[in-house]
């Protein structure tokens, strides 16, 4: 990994079992840490 990477990593549930992939942004990565950004998705209300 990289930065500005974009990945898809499993993500596993705390309250039950199973997870999910879900699309980071690698921020930074060093030897022993990869600091990442999730990406979501804003639904907008329109009137």
């Amino acid at each position: 990994m990289r930065t500005n990477d974009l990945v898809s990593l499993y993500v596993s549930f705390v309250e039950t079992n199973g997870g999910k992939s879900r699309p980071v942004l690698i921020r930074r990565v060093s030897e022993q840490t990869v600091e990442a950004f999730k990406i979501t998705r804003v639904r907008l209300k329109t009137t």
